[in-house]
């Protein structure tokens, strides 16, 4: 039982940093295209056509459990944070931690 719990968690990290990637992705291509920043969130991207679907939570967590998410066209820095990254750490993107 341990061992599948572990795979779950495993899997659902693997999840939560897919959505961030995915995510990231949308808002540079948005910053790209409109030479803009970004402020809003998933809901916006999809509107807007830079991601498939509205939301994207964590799959660790509820539907209130929405991704923090900026982007600053100047510096080029975009931050996409996963809500519960306290409660789960390596709920990071790759890039993220190297920056850290």
């Amino acid at each position: 039982l341990p061992q599948v719990l572990d795979i779950q968690r495993r899997e659902k990290t693997e999840q939560c940093i897919k959505n961030m990637t995915e995510i990231e992705s949308a808002i540079r291509r948005y910053m790209s295209e409109r030479e803009e920043n970004f402020i809003g969130d998933t809901t916006d991207l999809h509107r807007t056509g830079y991601l498939r679907r509205p939301l994207y939570v964590c799959p660790e967590g509820t539907p209130e459990s929405q991704y923090y998410t900026e982007g600053n066209l100047e510096t080029g820095e975009i931050i996409v944070t996963c809500p519960l990254v306290e409660e789960y750490p390596e709920h990071v993107l790759p890039s993220a931690a190297i920056d850290d």
